[in-house]
């Protein structure tokens, strides 16, 4: 369970208590524990960032590497637009 929330405690609540109420721990809970997530921490934490920030994770979610530069050419930005967008 750990490995799977990747140290996120509430995730780990999450999947506890799914793994609780089934009595086991099966796909089934795994696909009630990611729904959970999505629904309840995902969605909002979207809902609430700003398009600019958006946009920025949109654009490291699309670089393999993670690299600032990699990034910046995605999102076709040169490197003081980088940086406001940061600041």
């Amino acid at each position: 369970m750990a490995k799977l929330t990747k140290g996120y405690s509430f995730a780990f609540q999450v999947l506890g208590y799914f793994a609780w109420e089934e009595k086991a721990f099966s796909r089934n809970v795994i696909r009630e524990y990611r729904q959970y997530l999505e629904d309840y921490v995902c969605e909002k934490i979207w809902a609430e960032m700003s398009e600019g920030d958006k946009r920025l994770a949109y654009g490291i979610a699309n670089c393999a590497d993670g690299k600032i530069i990699k990034v910046r050419e995605y999102l076709k930005m040169e490197t003081n637009q980088f940086n406001l967008m940061l600041s």
